[in-house]
């Protein structure tokens, strides 16, 4: 079951609701628990990808348009794991 948290976490991004710094602090400051979960685990992918999307943002090679269709796919991939 994919946490809820992440997932309202995300869909308020999605929706402009939330920065993008909030959605990085957010997820950084859960680092452990991410890196506790098996490499398959639907929370820990999605909060990498989009972690990993934001770091490229911030080196220039993506832009925060393509940040948010990143998090709108893991929004996604949470969404399959919530119906399983």
């Amino acid at each position: 079951m994919a946490d809820e948290n992440l997932y309202r976490l995300l869909k308020e991004y999605i929706a402009g609701e939330r920065s993008l710094f909030e959605v990085q602090d957010w997820i950084s400051s859960r680092e452990q628990r991410w890196a506790s979960l098996p490499r398959s685990d639907s929370d820990r992918r999605a909060a990498g990808s989009v972690m990993l999307a934001a770091y490229e943002l911030d080196a220039g090679d993506r832009d925060e348009q393509s940040v948010v269709e990143i998090a709108r796919q893991a929004l996604k991939e949470l969404e399959g794991a919530q119906r399983v």
